[in-house]
């Protein structure tokens, strides 16, 4: 299954796929640096990627796990490179999208398995 990546405005404090910023306070904050169409391209891979692996919830709406976790590399400001730990939450079942959102250990859906807490933020 290939999944699609659809932005919120809810999660940037700038505009976004032509959106006006939107930020509610108890969301996690997108990182302004982060290009929109790089976003695209390394959550829809990456989001399909995790889907492969079962790195995600249990819970699906039409055969779709309504969350799904993973890690991901960005160009970040002077080129250098930045790994984002992120959530994807189904927004739109007929059709696979997600829309993706940084996280950080215990702040993030109470649905995530502790295998792949482990596995996004190792204990060294």
């Amino acid at each position: 299954m290939t999944a699609q990546y659809v932005g919120s405005p809810y999660h940037k404090r700038y505009p976004w796929f032509g959106q006006g910023p939107q930020l509610l306070s108890d969301k996690s904050e997108c990182p302004p640096d982060v290009v929109p169409d790089e976003a695209r391209t390394v959550l829809e891979r990456d989001i399909t990627h995790g889907l492969a692996l079962g790195r995600h919830s249990s819970e699906c709406q039409c055969g779709h796990p309504k969350y799904v976790w993973g890690r991901s590399e960005f160009a970040g400001a002077g080129g250098l490179r930045r790994s984002i730990v992120w959530e994807a939450r189904l927004t739109n079942a007929e059709v696979a999208a997600y829309k993706a959102y940084p996280i950080q250990p215990g702040r993030h859906s109470d649905c995530m398995p502790f295998e792949i807490a482990e596995l996004l933020w190792p204990v060294n």
